[in-house]
């Protein structure tokens, strides 16, 4: 949503730190490229595989078992 130029989300008070964190991360023109990628994409899932690695990349601490 960022890459697509959304400057303002609306999220849960239980998950704005982790949300904060995460785009505090990432650069808005990592964001344009990711979104620019996936948007010729036509299937649900390599979207969600795509936005997984992307994220993964930038906070990885978000995909370990605790």
């Amino acid at each position: 949503l960022i890459g697509l130029g959304v400057d303002e989300l609306s999220v849960s008070i239980p998950q704005f730190k982790k949300i904060r964190h995460i785009i505090q991360r990432i650069s808005f023109r990592e964001c344009q490229e990711m979104a620019q990628k996936v948007l010729h994409l036509y299937d649900a899932e390599l979207i969600w595989q795509q936005a997984a690695e992307f994220t993964k990349r930038f906070v990885p601490e978000l995909f370990t078992e605790e």
